[in-house]
C-alpha cells in the first residue's frame, strides 16, 4: 500500500470528498447531504467530524502561551465599563 496525497490512511474517501461534504454540512442538514452524496447521514456526520478534527489540530490556538488574564472593572456614574487585560509573561517575574 502506498500513501498518496489525497486520502487518509484508513478513510475510504478523498479529502476533497471530504471538504465538500463538510462544506455542505455548513449550509444543509445531515439528511440532505447524505442524499445529495450518496452516503448515510451518520457517515456525513462522522465525516464532518474527523475534517473539523483535522482542522482545529492544525490551527493555532489563541490561547497558546497565555498565563493570567485580569478584568479591571471600573465604575463611571450609572454605566460600569470593563477593561480585560491579558498577559503572556510569568505573573511571577
Amino acid at each position: 500500500m502506498s500513501r498518496v496525497p489525497w486520502a487518509e490512511p484508513g478513510i475510504r474517501f478523498t479529502r476533497d470528498f471530504e471538504m465538500e461534504c463538510t462544506w455542505l454540512m455548513t449550509v444543509a442538514n445531515r439528511k440532505t447531504v447524505s442524499g445529495f452524496l450518496h452516503v448515510a447521514w451518520r457517515t456525513a456526520g462522522d465525516i464532518a467530524g474527523r475534517v473539523a478534527g483535522r482542522l482545529e489540530s492544525g490551527m493555532p490556538c489563541m490561547f497558546d502561551g497565555l498565563t493570567a488574564i485580569g478584568v479591571d472593572e471600573t465604575s463611571q456614574g450609572r454605566a460600569t465599563r470593563i477593561s480585560p487585560s491579558s498577559s503572556t509573561t510569568n505573573a511571577s517575574g
